[in-house]
C-alpha cells in the first residue's frame, strides 16, 4: 500500500536536476526529481533520485532504476513514520 505522503508529489521527469551553487538539491516540498546518468565507475546507467517531504526533509539516493529508488524512499518513509 502506497504511503499517503508519496501521493502528494510532482515529478521532474528525468531532466537535469536543479541544485543551488553549492550543489544542494532544490527539490520542492512534496516533490520528487530524478536524473539518469552513466556511471563510468560502474559502467552502467544509474538514477540520482531526490524526494523532499512536506515538512522539508530531503531523501536522496542513487540506484540502478527509478523503481529501486522509489522502493528505497518508501522504506525510508515507513521507518521515519515510526
Amino acid at each position: 500500500m502506497e504511503n499517503q505522503k508519496t501521493k502528494l508529489l510532482t515529478i521532474n521527469k528525468g531532466g537535469k536536476m536543479k541544485t543551488d551553487i553549492n550543489g544542494t538539491s532544490q527539490c520542492k516540498k512534496g516533490e520528487e526529481s530524478f536524473e539518469v546518468f552513466y556511471s563510468n565507475a560502474l559502467k552502467k546507467e544509474m538514477v540520482q533520485y531526490d524526494f523532499r517531504t512536506l515538512d522539508g526533509e530531503l531523501f536522496s539516493v542513487v540506484k540502478s532504476t527509478l523503481e529501486k529508488c522509489r522502493a528505497c524512499r518508501d522504506e525510508w518513509l515507513l521507518k521515519k513514520d515510526k
